[in-house]
């Protein structure tokens, strides 16, 4: 290979003390092109700094162990991005880089290097929002430089001299106490907030040496930067040393307002300055911002009273330290972070106390503090010792790994009420630790969510003994059946071992897994006993006591020939003891034999959790099944009211009496029934308890045959996946159920795979699709019953280089990222009041101007319905686009005011990618496309800059 060597000569345009922290980076495998030279860059000491490790001694700065640069051979989307390396062993004033490179005549020059890749409009990288600067300097990781473009002689062996330049502006905040009492603090944490954004993703534009202007801060915007401090970096304050913190450069304009909030040991600090004049914060150069306090503006942090052996709501960072075990909650909600769940983090019940601890058992991740990779944060060890991490930039991933690098690392700050905002400090750009509620999970997403509280373990927890509930007190069985099983609900049940055992010889094969005890019997072959067996169902854990509870298994005795197995059972609901199973769709109980099920059926509310009385709504069905055929039946109602109601439901039945007293209502059958069956209850329904008197025969003394299960799926039966694959649930219902029998799931495509049966839901993963929209079919099947087949619909993977939002063959899908290009058909949608802007009305700037969608996993059916209201968005220049709706007009504000303009010609926008829930769509006077939700002006418009964001944000929905 060719050495081409040559010398680097920088400039610096602030003369300022710079100092970075360390980053340790992980290497990537270069592209795997042959013609390839190796590059040696022979440095002079910096003036300035580099993203990794650059470091300062007093005035004279250094190349550090590990600085890098990045280097690409063409300005287009998709360059081939390389990086070179300082191959010193010990930080020098001159050292040299070292790397490879596709041979070219040009090559481009950049600090720091990036994984984020390359674009035509340059190289993309990041101003942090949070940054870790040092007492004397800004954070190394935020500063931004850029080099001439390095050209080769014609014989290839030298290269012109390499000057740099740095991009971002630099503020130097000065905190000036005129308290008398922060005198001896340090800053541990300091933010800035502006009327306009600060930090986010740039284009670098090598070829001019310069930020793409026009782009500006395209993706993961923010208006507060935050500057966090460790013992080791953190300045004591003196009214003159000062936070340092680079921002995209700007004019911050008169009459606009900046908030500045910090936090000491001791005390909070917040100052919101009105703007007397313009601030010019100009690239490359030092703007000190001097900030006056009064008594006004700071506030004592009131003493931590911790309470011991508890975990305590942390209400401010300075409670945190490494090595302290702490437990991640939702801050709204009884829920803390569970175990790992594929991607993501389950969701489990605690207590909340009034006095800001809360009470967890065994299901609850508890985590340890260690120190981070990048300065200034922590990174979470899970009890198997691997570590959180924020694993996507696509998708709302929370893994865990055995290493520690930048995104395990998540700088934590915490505001009013104990709320802890942990971000991770890697490439990875879903990077936020947030609760789902809708979805109840724990995970990392780029925007919205419920917010999070950390609650810190003081003194010794003591976990509780497990809790062992079993569905039934009597399981009864067949005279010839050989297998069974019981439900088993446990909690606080982590590290104990569950066992069952029996010293009656006829059940055998006694074991617990997945919530359930199974048994084998052998046959009874009696004709005159039934046979029960005790079983001891026992928790064990070293050093605790073991903790047992009982159930019998009744085996029928064998018919005598013509004979009827007849009894009586009796199931109750004064508590879940005698439940099976329970969800939204279905609850199941059964005692001495006797099944009672209640569907959701064309209820408008969900199966209630409840008990005591069990409460069952208008619309629901009931199923009730004995041993065999049934004579009698009676209700017990929790009231004459609730009687009367049943009543009124059961009406007739064919050859039956029923009767009401008080609040019981008896049926009792000429003709014995396989089972009784209310298929509508017509009002709600409170139930105590029901009797069952069964060994009636319906044909001639014979024994009824059983009647067949049926196996029914009770959610959608098309799930609609999204191109980035997800984690679907498939619900269903079995009636007559077979005791030892259990649902299998399956998939004709590959890529549906990995399925989980409960007794009530399937759930499975689906993966990543890249190509083409395809359809699997997921079957369930349960034998005796006719199998149930499920359509899996995924949307096409994005092949257009990965700009573009995922979308499918025949929807509407959200858009969730930037795309390179805005062009093509879309729904202006408002989806927390599932409208959208109704593009096919001749006048369009109207009240009410919205048709209503459904909207299922960010995708809305694209029916003709919906194809008839949607806009088409075209590029109308470098930065502009024109939207024109679907009855041929189009639409803009040519001034800053609230209404919306309407053409036969193109009007111009500029559309810019807050957030998937933001598309901010302004005119060119300045007024952005919004909607309003108020009662009487319900619309799509636009409204002007000063109030636009009184209105509700827009989301984009692409046909592909």
């Amino acid at each position: 290979m060719k050495k081409i060597f040559t010398k680097m000569m920088l400039w610096a345009v602030a003369a300022t003390a710079l100092v970075s922290c360390e980053n340790n980076f992980n290497d990537t495998t270069v592209n795997g092109d042959t013609n390839l030279v190796k590059v040696t860059l022979t440095a002079d000491k910096p003036t300035v700094v580099s993203e990794n490790r650059t470091e300062l001694e007093g005035t004279t700065p250094y190349w550090s162990v590990g600085d890098m640069i990045g280097v690409y051979t063409a300005q287009e989307k998709d360059a081939d991005n390389y990086y070179l390396t300082n191959d010193a062993t010990e930080r020098a004033t001159i050292t040299t880089f070292t790397g490879t490179t596709a041979l070219s005549n040009t090559l481009y020059v950049y600090y720091p290097y990036t994984t984020n890749g390359i674009a035509a409009l340059g190289a993309k990288v990041d101003i942090p929002t949070q940054q870790a600067p040092t007492a004397t300097s800004f954070d190394g990781k935020a500063d931004i430089m850029i080099a001439k473009p390095v050209t080769l002689d014609a014989e290839g062996n030298q290269l012109s001299d390499l000057e740099f330049a740095r991009l971002g502006a630099i503020v130097k905040v000065v905190l000036k106490d005129n308290t008398s009492t922060l005198a001896g603090q340090h800053v541990k944490t300091l933010a800035m907030t502006a009327a306009s954004n600060l930090t986010g993703r740039v284009y670098l534009d090598v070829v001019n040496q310069k930020l793409n202007e026009e782009e500006g801060l395209y993706y993961g915007e923010s208006n507060t930067v935050t500057a966090i401090y460790t013992e080791a970096t953190q300045y004591e304050m003196d009214n003159a040393n000062a936070t340092y913190i680079i921002v995209y450069p700007q004019t911050l304009a008169s009459g606009s307002k900046l908030t500045f909030n910090a936090q000491t040991e001791g005390y909070t600090i917040t100052k919101e300055i009105t703007l007397s004049q313009d601030i010019d914060l100009a690239r490359g150069k030092v703007t000190t911002l001097n900030v006056s306090l009064d008594t006004n503006n700071v506030e004592e942090i009131e003493t931590i009273e911790w309470v011991d052996n508890a975990y305590n709501l942390v209400p401010n960072i300075t409670g945190l330290a490494v090595g302290d075990k702490v437990v991640i909650a939702a801050a709204g909600y009884n829920v803390a972070m569970g175990k790992q769940n594929g991607d993501y983090r389950d969701a489990v019940a605690i207590t909340k106390n009034e006095n800001s601890t809360i009470e967890i058992d065994s299901t609850v991740e508890v985590l340890t503090l260690v120190e981070g990779s990048v300065e200034g944060t922590f990174a979470f060890q899970t009890s198997d010792n691997k570590y959180l991490y924020a694993a996507s930039s696509s998708s709302n991933n929370l893994k865990s790994q055995t290493t520690i690098d930048a995104n395990a690392s998540f700088a934590i700050t915490i505001g009013e009420n104990g709320v802890a905002t942990v971000t991770a400090q890697g490439s990875n750009t879903r990077n936020i630790v947030k609760y789902n509620n809708s979805n109840p999970r724990f995970s990392c997403y780029s925007s919205g969510m419920q917010d999070i509280c950390i609650y810190k373990l003081v003194g010794e927890y003591v976990v509780k003994d497990p809790a062992i509930t079993l569905s039934v007190a009597n399981a009864v069985i067949a005279h010839d059946a050989t297998s069974g099983e019981v439900a088993v609900t446990t909690t606080n049940s982590d590290g104990w071992a569950i066992t069952a055992t029996t010293d009656d010889t006829w059940v055998s094969d006694l074991a617990y897994a997945d919530g359930k005890i199974t048994f084998s019997a052998t046959v009874n072959e009696s004709e005159t006993e039934e046979r029960t067996a005790t079983v001891n169902v026992t928790a064990t854990k070293a050093d605790y006591e073991n903790v047992t509870t009982t159930f019998t298994i009744t085996q029928n005795k064998k018919q005598a020939a013509g004979e009827v197995v007849s009894g009586e059972g009796t199931i109750s609901f004064a508590s879940t003891a005698q439940r099976l199973s329970q969800d939204n769709n279905q609850q199941t109980w059964s005692n001495d034999g006797i099944t009672f099920v209640n569907n959701k059926a064309s209820a408008s509310s969900n199966v209630a959790n409840y008990s005591n009385p069990v409460r069952l709504y208008s619309g629901s069905s009931i199923t009730v099944t004995a041993p065999s055929n049934i004579t009698k039946i009676v209700f017990d109602a929790n009231s004459s009211s609730y009687a009367n109601a049943l009543n009124s439901s059961i009406g007739t039945p064919s050859g039956a009496t029923v009767t009401v007293s008080s609040d019981k209502v008896t049926i009792e059958y000429s003709t014995a029934v396989e089972s009784v069956v209310i298929a509508k209850l017509s009002a709600k329904v409170y139930l105590d308890a029901l009797t069952v008197t069964y060994g009636g025969s319906s044909e001639g003394g014979e024994t009824p045959e059983t009647p067949a299960p049926v196996l029914a799926v009770t959610s959608a039966t098309t799930i609609n996946v999204a191109a980035a694959g997800d984690v679907p649930t498939i619900t269903y219902t079995i009636t007559n159920p077979v005791v030892g029998q259990s649902v299998t799931a399956s998939a004709n495509q590959t890529w549906v795979h990995g399925f989980e049966v409960s007794s009530t839901d399937v759930t499975f993963y689906v993966d990543e699709n890249t190509g083409a929209a395809r359809e699997a079919t997921v079957t369930l099947s349960y034998e005796g019953a006719e199998s149930q087949t499920v359509t899996i619909s995924q949307a096409a993977g994005n092949t257009g280089g990965g700009d573009e939002p995922e979308q499918g063959g025949t929807h509407f899908v959200k858009v969730t990222s930037t795309p390179s290009d805005w062009s093509g058909t879309y729904l202006i949608v408002y989806e927390t009041g599932k409208v959208a802007f109704d593009g096919s009305l001749a006048t369009l700037d109207a009240v009410g101007n919205t048709k209503t969608v459904t909207i299922s996993n960010n995708q809305i059916e694209a029916t003709d319905a919906m194809k008839a209201i949607a806009f088409t968005i075209a590029k109308s220049g470098d930065a502009n686009y024109s939207i024109k709706s679907a009855s041929g007009k189009y639409i803009g504000r040519s001034t800053d005011s609230n209404e919306l303009d309407e053409s036969a010609t193109a009007l111009n926008n500029t559309i810019a990618f807050a957030s998937a829930d933001d598309i901010t769509i302004k005119g060119t006077g300045g007024a952005y496309l919004r909607y309003n939700s108020a009662s009487n002006q319900v619309r799509f418009r636009y409204y002007k800059s000063s109030s636009y964001s009184g209105q509700q944000a827009i989301q984009l929905y692409k046909l592909n």
